[in-house]
């Protein structure tokens, strides 16, 4: 049988979101510092895994960033754009050129009367 997954009291899932704030205020007081999060790294190069049993996760460290942290600009609203003139269509002549004729030919008709155009029998 499959095991059932353990209930959360009230008290362990609000400890849970005020670990989670201050996390995430920590976190906001590093940016503005200047530091970054990245991938923590051993002596050979390889990525550092994250212990489970500790409260802090080994598997990412901070970095002071070559560049400090930009503070956020807000953008100018757009300006409207300048409406351009539609183009206008562009007309189709109302005869087919090839047998300068008013009624379309299709199929075999049409290549007859090419070869017609060409000889100049018509």
């Amino acid at each position: 049988m499959a095991q059932r997954r353990k209930r959360r009291s009230k008290a362990e899932i609000e400890a849970e979101k005020k670990a989670k704030e201050i996390q995430a205020a920590e976190e906001a007081a590093k940016k503005a510092e200047g530091y970054e999060k990245v991938r923590a790294r051993d002596d050979e190069g390889h990525f550092v895994k994250d212990d489970p049993s500790t409260p802090e996760n080994e598997a990412w460290d901070w970095k002071k960033s070559e560049e400090p942290a930009k503070p956020e600009v807000k953008a100018e609203p757009a300006k409207p754009a300048v409406k351009a003139e539609p183009a206008k269509p562009v007309k189709q002549p109302s005869f087919d050129e090839t047998t300068h004729s008013d009624v379309p030919l299709y199929g075999s008709a049409r290549f007859r009367a090419k070869k017609e155009v060409k000889k100049g029998t018509r």
